[in-house]
């Protein structure tokens, strides 16, 4: 249990009605974390690739990403909502990949993305949780990405 929510502190680094739109990197971002912030964990953890979902199955123990999200917006107490006044900046696409560096109140959290048939999927393990500040909890649990 106790891996399964340093897990999901990882997954903060994934409007209730919201469509996803990743057909840019900059709209991936800013869905996977709106989809976090709103806690609709399968929208937030369908804009993962495989590896980034890979690696929060094996620190979790669990590949039940949608709950992961849960927990880490239960951890969060509403906190989470700050997500969605993030700003994506600097969004650099060199073929099937692209960079982006992600904003929220002066802390800025390069994102790694990899494009998947026609829309882009996070490749960066636990930024959300980054860009909340919970770099030093992840580093007491050992789980910094």
């Amino acid at each position: 249990m106790v891996c399964a929510f340093a897990a999901a502190l990882l997954l903060g680094g994934c409007g209730g009605n919201h469509e996803r739109n990743a057909g840019e990197p900059a709209d991936a971002v800013n869905a996977y974390l709106t989809a976090v912030a709103d806690n609709e964990g399968q929208q937030a953890c369908d804009l993962l690739t495989v590896d980034a979902r890979a690696q929060i199955a094996e620190v979790a123990g669990s590949s039940d990403c949608p709950a992961l999200v849960d927990t880490f917006n239960t951890f969060l107490g509403g906190d989470a909502e700050r997500l969605k006044s993030a700003e994506v900046k600097n969004v650099s696409v060199e073929g099937d990949t692209a960079t982006a560096f992600v904003e929220l109140e002066g802390k800025a959290v390069k994102v790694e993305l990899q494009r998947v048939g026609d829309e882009w999927r996070i490749d960066t393990f636990g930024f959300a949780g980054s860009l909340l500040g919970l770099d030093s909890a992840l580093d007491e649990a050992g789980l910094s990405p």
